[in-house]
């Protein structure tokens, strides 16, 4: 076993040094015959700096390895002009914002349940229009400022050709849930997601993280064009459904 096991080498070597100059303060003995005092300190800084040169480097080349990766990992076709990225299929490693082309789209998982009033409520309902789906709940604080800009789309001048429709996961009580709507004039059916099992079938198109607010576009089809995973303003809402709104039916 050589001394760098044990955590000696040059590391060691300097704890040694330091541990003789404050055994020496301390007890009024010399130290054994060495270098003196400031030469080992100035050792010692030398070291110091050497290690934190090289530490540097291999930082560096850390991050290198990492954004290699997640090019190599990233779906094929991207595009990153725009509010978003392009992907032809979901990835582990996603931009927030990502556009789906029609050939790489997947359907949308089911969702379906009672709204917050305990009527019968799905996502199939509404089947052959673009559905603007977005993930809130009243203890998300980032979703207050992601509800203001869904409503500013919502009373906008592509209201006319887009379904809105909520999912509120993970709230406790369906009251914290209606008082949110109402303080923040959700106009908008929504889901009553209080065990998050909704939330878990679209988790995927989160990074399989547990971020919120979680938005998502379904074309006409069905099928999930576009998603975010972080608040977004009016124009990057636009910037989504304008494209999917102008796809033939």
């Amino acid at each position: 076993m050589n001394d760098g096991e044990h955590g000696y080498g040059e590391h060691g070597q300097d704890h040694e040094d330091v541990h003789q100059l404050l055994a020496a303060a301390v007890s009024g003995v010399r130290p054994p015959p060495g270098p003196p005092a400031a030469g080992l300190i100035a050792r010692a800084r030398r070291r110091r700096r050497a290690h934190r040169a090289l530490g540097s480097a291999v930082c560096a080349a850390a991050v290198a390895a990492v954004a290699v990766g997640v090019v190599a990992l990233a779906p094929p076709g991207p595009r990153t002009s725009g509010p978003a990225a392009v992907a032809d299929t979901p990835s582990l490693v996603t931009p927030l914002i990502v556009e789906v082309s029609t050939v790489g789209r997947q359907s949308a998982p089911e969702l379906a349940g009672q709204d917050l009033d305990g009527k019968s409520l799905s996502l199939a309902q509404y089947r052959g229009k673009v559905v603007l789906l977005t993930f809130w709940g009243s203890w998300c604080v980032p979703c207050r400022a992601d509800a203001a800009a869904v409503e500013a789309v919502r009373s906008g001048p592509r209201a006319g050709g887009v379904q809105f429709l909520g999912v509120d996961t993970r709230d406790g009580t369906v009251g914290a849930a209606k008082q949110f709507a109402a303080d923040h004039g959700l106009g908008f059916p929504s889901l009553y997601d209080p065990t998050g099992g909704l939330w878990q079938e679209f988790r995927p198109y989160a990074d399989d993280s547990e971020s919120m607010p979680l938005t998502a576009v379904v074309d006409r089809q069905g099928r999930v064009a576009a998603w975010a995973r972080t608040p977004l303003t009016e124009q990057q809402l636009d910037a989504l459904l304008a494209p999917v709104l102008a796809e033939r039916p």
